[in-house]
């Protein structure tokens, strides 16, 4: 649930690794719980980004053969508006094409190590910053908004659906919704509030998750919730 994500996509296979190395070695230095996954093509990370994958911050060559990585953080933009991305490239004069879809930082290769250990940092305390914090039994717990898919109200209190799990909680799901509702939730019946960047389709009686899942909508906030999840996709 702490675990920092980072895709780490290059399509020249050493420099990929030597990246990845890197990374690692850097967030294990800084005790820093860490996935990395590697990519060697923009199809393939956009691929894992439809399909739900979820990343705490990408680093992506800018000269790919199947998409530049300006044009591949726009289409990731499209999904997740607010991803930390970070540019490497030998082309300095892309660095400025970066900004236009929102990098953190432009790095140069070969890579400074010190200069990917700012980036890291950087969108690493970010993440922390997102975090909310949410009562359970006796403890108190810390979640990022992107890792919950959905809230259902459960009795006197509501249920946390996670990607990989269900946890209860004793807060009701409006003052979860007071919390959550600056993240992209959107409260699509009285007792679901839903997480927008796992949507795949609004109908006019529910919306479709990326997994499968059908939550309702109630007749009188269908039009709001519509409204919401197209601004929300054209970002």
């Amino acid at each position: 649930m702490n675990i920092f994500r980072v895709a780490v996509c290059d399509d020249e296979t050493m420099d990929l690794k030597q990246i990845t190395e890197t990374v690692d070695c850097i967030l294990n230095s800084e005790n820093i719980d860490n996935t990395i996954m590697c990519y060697e093509s923009g199809d393939k990370l956009m691929e894992a980004v439809l399909d739900g994958v979820k990343f705490d911050m990408m680093i992506l060559d800018v000269l790919l053969p199947d998409k530049n990585g300006i044009e591949l953080a726009s289409c990731i933009r499209d999904c997740s508006n607010n991803m930390p991305i970070v540019f490497i490239s030998n082309d300095k004069e892309m660095a400025l094409c970066g900004y236009e879809v929102n990098a953190v930082r432009y790095l140069a290769k070969p890579l400074d190590t010190e200069k990917l250990r700012e980036a890291l940092i950087y969108c690493y305390e970010q993440q922390k910053k997102n975090k909310i914090i949410i009562s359970m039994n006796s403890s108190t717990y810390k979640f990022l908004p992107k890792e919950i898919m959905y809230i259902e109200t459960c009795g006197r209190g509501s249920c946390i659906y996670l990607q990989d799990q269900k946890l209860q909680t004793s807060n009701k799901i409006s003052e979860l919704e007071i919390q959550l509702c600056k993240y992209g939730f959107i409260r699509s019946h009285q007792g679901f509030l839903v997480n927008l960047c796992f949507v795949r389709a609004v109908r006019p009686n529910e919306l479709e998750l990326l997994d499968g899942t059908n939550i309702p909508i109630s007749k009188h906030r269908f039009k709001d919730v519509k409204n919401t999840f197209m601004s929300y996709i054209e970002g």
